[in-house]
């Protein structure tokens, strides 16, 4: 598998850094708009070939795979392109904010016989699939709670009047696309699409999402989302079964699983992009469509409880 880095973001960087672990795996080459970024970028992370040409990167026959980490707005157009140059892509969340744009994306990369999917850390570790083995051991959830709140390092700007990427509405920002995706993806891969979304927000002078409290009811129990941009806090996430209880550290990265006193998990590792990377590879490796209908899926449920969630 050889990538293609489009993007030179500290989550590009993160992820450069953890497909160190898989076997099989290069990264071959950088795009930025300016080469000197690109190059600057290369140098850092190990990189051999930098481009600012679009149709250059995309068409370089050493690639055979391209991970998308640009603008929540630009992740459309680039995927596009990429998927019509014949790469399989990996798309940092969201991976697009419209079920049109994700169902055209799939268009086109049935055409051309490629595989996408969402770059999204939490749901491809293994201690996520411990935390729906234990579910599934335990009785009728009676409600859960999924905290995500960090303070953004651009917020003081904001507070200025100073509107960068993550805090503006043109390029799809604010607190939900940003990072209330994280504890979302938790219950919406878990129980499915709810049966009804209440939410508020916090809206910016410029009208952009700053945090979120979210309530999904499915039948016989509501999830909690609290999500936030613009204040800090370390809270355990919960879900409660019966007289059973699961508490769960850290939602982005997973650390720490909790059943009752026992602690049946504790993360050895802090390469977690690394499980999504593998999840793509096996996929591609092994023409995996199923498990590309599968995510896509997750990515086409995601995109309908955020659309119900901005409706409130």
């Amino acid at each position: 598998m050889n990538i293609g880095i489009l993007g030179s973001s500290y989550i590009a960087e993160c992820f450069i850094n953890d497909s160190k672990n898989i076997d099989g795996v290069n990264i071959i080459s950088s795009y930025s708009r300016s080469l000197d970024k690109a190059k600057e970028f290369g140098k850092k992370m190990n990189i051999s070939k930098s481009f600012d040409n679009m149709d250059m990167f995309l068409n370089d026959l050493d690639i055979d795979t391209i991970y998308i980490s640009s603008p929540n707005f630009l992740h459309f157009e680039h995927s596009i392109k990429a998927l019509n140059a014949g790469k399989h892509v990996l798309i940092e969340k969201p991976i697009v904010t419209t079920l049109k744009e994700l169902e055209e994306l799939k268009r086109v990369a049935d055409k051309n016989n490629k595989f996408f999917m969402e770059a999204i850390i939490p749901i491809h570790t293994p201690q996520f699939n411990l935390l729906r083995e234990t579910i599934n051991s335990l009785g009728d959830i009676t409600v859960a709670s999924f905290f995500q709140l960090q303070r953004s390092s651009r917020y003081d700007n904001y507070l200025n009047k100073v509107v960068e990427n993550v805090f503006s509405v043109e390029a799809q920002g604010g607190s939900l696309n940003d990072i209330g995706i994280y504890p979302l993806y938790y219950p919406v891969t878990l129980f499915g699409i709810p049966n009804k979304v209440t939410a508020t927000s916090t809206i910016g002078f410029n009208g952009i999402d700053l945090d979120g409290d979210v309530t999904l009811s499915y039948n016989g129990f509501d999830v909690h989302v609290i999500h936030s941009k613009i204040s800090s806090d370390n809270k355990d996430s919960y879900i409660f079964a019966g007289c059973d209880t699961i508490t769960m550290k850290g939602v982005t990265r997973l650390t720490d699983i909790v059943l009752n006193n026992d602690h049946i998990f504790k993360s050895e590792t802090e390469a977690y992009m690394q499980y999504e990377l593998l999840d793509f590879k096996d996929m591609i490796v092994n023409n995996d469509y199923k498990s590309f209908e599968y995510y896509y899926q997750l990515s086409h449920d995601m995109i309908t409880v955020m659309d119900m969630i901005r409706k409130g």
